[in-house]
């Protein structure tokens, strides 16, 4: 269980590197910027920042923006981490190149299957959980605090993707 988690948590990691560095080397801004602007009415916007937020948003402009570029941005990274990870997978087992392209093919889409998974199981977490009782609307908190409540929220969700997959893997096999 330990080695599963510790697992999870440096892919998390490497994932998280590897989405700041897309994101500092490519820049992609000025391409949603303009999309948004030209293709999203105020009141879209607004109906998507708030079905994701869960609550009306000021800046509903820039809560979109903001979803397109992380959006782009995952969209970029799966194929890089799967690559890196095919790629020395291949080294490894020596695998011949058709072989290593339909591992990579498989693992790609594997890893979109998952990361939307996991995503909407942080997510849900964060709306299931009573973080409100505290952290109390209105009041500043300080960066470690707000720091400690989300790795909180992902080592739960670790634990939760972790039961789900292994019930699904039991049950799979019977």
């Amino acid at each position: 269980m330990v080695k599963y988690v510790l697992s999870m948590a440096m892919k998390i990691l490497l994932f998280s590197c590897l989405m700041m560095v897309v994101a500092k080397a490519l820049s992609y801004d000025d391409l949603v910027n303009s999309f948004v602007i030209k293709y999203v009415t105020y009141d879209n916007a607004s109906f998507i920042s708030e079905l994701i937020l869960g609550e009306p948003d000021p800046e509903p402009y820039d809560s979109v923006i903001f979803y397109i570029d992380v959006l782009l941005n995952m969209l970029i990274c799966v194929p890089l981490f799967s690559a890196i990870f095919s790629f020395f997978h291949a080294i490894k087992r020596k695998l011949k190149v058709a072989e290593t392209l339909r591992d990579y093919g498989a693992s790609t889409i594997r890893r979109f299957v998952k990361l939307s998974f996991f995503t909407v199981l942080f997510c849900t977490l964060f709306r299931i959980l009573p973080y409100q009782s505290i952290l109390t609307v209105g009041e500043k908190y300080s960066v470690g605090m707000i720091v400690a409540v989300v790795i909180f929220n992902l080592i739960l969700t670790i634990l939760c993707y972790w039961f789900i997959t292994k019930k699904i893997t039991i049950n799979g096999r019977l």
